[in-house]
């Protein structure tokens, strides 16, 4: 299975592009790379970016506006990626831009990432696993029960595979 993975980090400069292989053998997952290359953000684009982050104020226009503009910029990054991986992809995980995390007393409540997924589905014709900071958090908080403890059965089934493979919810994110 070929997939490419697309990461853009809070300094907010561009959009790294990694292409590879995975196979199993046995037991064992193997992963093959392909390629690698960043996608730098200009100069007006970085400015549209810091300009929603908090503590600025913004509309919802204005992130409307910039979820779409960075869809392109991702779908374009996308397509690079399946350069990288011969032509061909299965996969492209795309988690976003991210704009804002909501956490309130340690506890994740929700958090929003910008890059319009469904025009890198459309630009490279691949399902787009994206939204991946929202799932981990929300295994973070399904994780405790009233009393803090929380347990294997209070998780979401997602959380509970997650859990079994070894991986906590912030190395899956």
């Amino acid at each position: 299975m070929k997939i490419v993975g697309l990461m853009s980090g809070t300094s907010y400069d561009g959009v790294d592009v990694v292409a590879a292989e995975f196979g199993t053998a046995g037991d064992t997952l193997r992963m093959r790379p392909l390629g690698h290359r960043e996608c730098g953000y200009d100069a007006e684009l970085r400015e549209r970016i810091g300009a929603v982050l908090p503590p600025r104020p913004t509309t919802v226009e204005a992130v409307c506006r910039l979820d779409n503009t960075l869809g392109a910029v991702f779908a374009d990054a996308a397509a690079l990626g399946v350069e990288l991986a011969g032509g061909r992809a299965d996969l492209v995980v795309s988690p976003g831009q991210t704009v804002f995390h909501w956490v309130d007393g340690g506890t994740v409540h929700g958090t929003l990432q910008l890059g319009a997924p469904a025009r890198v589905a459309a630009r490279v014709g691949v399902p787009v696993l994206s939204d991946l900071r929202s799932a981990a958090g929300q295994c973070q908080t399904a994780h405790r029960d009233d009393d803090g403890a929380g347990g294997e059965n209070d998780r979401p089934a997602g959380c509970r595979r997650r859990a079994a493979s070894g991986l906590s919810a912030e190395e899956a994110a």
